[in-house]
């Protein structure tokens, strides 16, 4: 991680330089010097294009990496204790079972209410998004790096529904498609979709993982 950091830092400030039109400057000074030394090799005048090449495809990199990936979603949770009574994950050998977790905004409130009733299934399908969100930030925190999960092994999905609300499946494929757009082909997983009657303080979705880590 602090190697990542330290890449992206580099390039921004690289970049900010050939922003600012400093970069053809810096070239043709060097360029120029070089041209009047016969000391000089002929490749080193390629020096500027070649480190920003370089810093760019290092950008390029960086930017798959699954954590730079969750930070540009620009989305801040408010960090969350474990309860007294039960924990945010458990270890058991290379898996992790995390609780369930409910639509977390960044202002502290949940997206409520019931898919059918008085949420439309589109806001019910972005509060699966949010639940997916909060649980990586979880890892995140627990882990250090999301790189370190091997895979999502299960998500289990509950949309507080209303007694006409068949469309389950299509709501939690909030999380599932926000879990592979981070992870890739490791965010794939199976999955159990269900709807209930109710959720803790009337959550429009609640979402559990099992992960599995790499060894």
């Amino acid at each position: 991680m602090i190697i990542l950091t330290a890449i992206l830092s580099a390039y921004s400030l690289f970049a900010s330089v050939f922003s600012a039109g400093c970069f053809p400057g810096i070239f043709s000074f060097l360029s120029k010097n070089y041209q009047e030394s016969d000391k000089v090799n002929p490749m080193q005048r390629i020096f500027p294009i070649a480190l920003f090449l370089l810093l760019l495809m290092f950008k390029v990199v960086a930017q798959e990496h699954p954590d730079m990936k969750l930070k540009q979603l620009g989305i801040e949770l408010p960090a969350v204790a474990n309860s007294n009574i039960y924990l945010n994950l458990v270890r058991q050998g290379n898996l992790i079972y995390l609780s369930g977790k409910g639509p977390l905004l960044p202002d502290g409130t949940y997206i409520t209410g019931k898919a059918g009733g008085d949420l439309s299934p589109e806001r019910a399908r972005e509060a699966a998004r949010y639940c997916a969100i909060w649980q990586l930030k979880i890892l995140q925190k627990e882990l250090g790096s999301l790189e370190k999960i091997r895979r999502i092994v299960k998500v289990s999905g509950y949309v507080n529904s209303g007694p006409d609300f068949y469309g389950q499946s299509k709501v939690i494929d909030g999380c599932s498609e926000l879990l592979i757009e981070i992870l890739g082909e490791s965010g794939r997983h199976a999955r159990t979709a269900v709807g209930v009657a109710s959720l803790p303080l009337n959550w429009a979705v609640e979402v559990e993982l099992i992960v599995e880590l790499e060894p």
